[in-house]
C-alpha cells in the first residue's frame, strides 16, 4: 500500500509541472502574436509619402536593396517594388525604410516603388538607374589548363579520369538519365 501512495504523488507531482509549463508557454505565445498583428499599418492617406533613395546602386540577382523615404507605412501588402520593372520581393517595411530583393535577370534600369492609398497606387520613380550586375558561372568541367609540347599537335586526345581527359572535339556534350556525361 506505501508503494502505491508515493507512485500516486510521483504522478500528481508530474501532472501539476507539466500543467505549469503548459500554461506558461501559452501565455508567452500569445504576447508575441499580440506584438506582431498590432505594429502594422498601411501609409497615412492625409501624409504625403516620398521615395527619397536606395541603395546599394548596383548588384545581381539576390542583392538586398534598401529604399529610403517617408510614410511608407509597416504593411507590405500595401507597397510594390520594380527593378527596371521586374518585380522585386518586400522581404520588410519600416514607416521610412523599405528592404527587398533584386529579382533575377533585371538588367539595368530604374528602381519604382509603388504605394497603395485608398483605391489608388502612386508610383514613384529613382532618380539614377540600379546597375545590374550578371554573375558568370563557368567552370572547367574536364580536364586541366596545359601547354602543348613541342613535338605535341593540337589534335591530340587524352583519355582517363576527369581531371586528367582531354577531348579532342567536342562538339557536343549530354547526360543519360543516370547523369553519366557523354560527349
Amino acid at each position: 500500500m506505501k508503494n502505491l501512495t508515493v507512485k500516486s504523488r510521483k504522478v500528481k507531482l508530474a501532472f501539476s509541472l507539466c500543467s505549469v509549463l503548459l500554461s506558461f508557454l501559452v501565455i508567452c505565445c500569445n504576447d508575441e502574436i499580440k506584438s506582431n498583428t498590432e505594429s502594422s499599418y498601411p501609409p497615412k492617406s492625409d501624409l504625403e509619402s516620398t521615395f527619397e533613395t536606395f541603395y546599394p546602386d548596383s548588384g545581381g540577382m539576390g542583392t538586398k536593396l534598401i529604399l529610403r523615404g517617408t510614410n511608407l507605412g509597416t504593411d507590405t501588402n500595401y507597397v510594390r517594388v520594380t527593378v527596371n520593372e521586374l518585380k522585386a520581393k518586400v522581404v520588410r517595411v519600416n514607416d521610412n525604410i523599405l528592404y527587398a530583393v533584386v529579382p533575377a535577370r533585371a538588367d539595368t534600369g530604374y528602381v519604382r516603388l509603388y504605394i497603395k492609398k485608398g483605391k489608388e497606387e502612386v508610383e514613384y520613380t529613382s532618380g539614377k538607374e540600379f546597375n545590374y550586375l550578371f554573375k558568370s558561372n563557368v567552370s572547367t568541367l574536364i580536364g586541366k589548363p596545359r601547354t602543348l609540347d613541342s613535338n605535341e599537335e593540337s589534335t591530340t586526345r587524352i583519355d582517363g579520369p576527369y581531371q586528367e581527359a582531354l577531348p579532342r572535339r567536342p562538339w557536343q556534350i549530354t547526360t543519360d538519365k543516370d547523369g553519366t556525361i557523354y560527349w
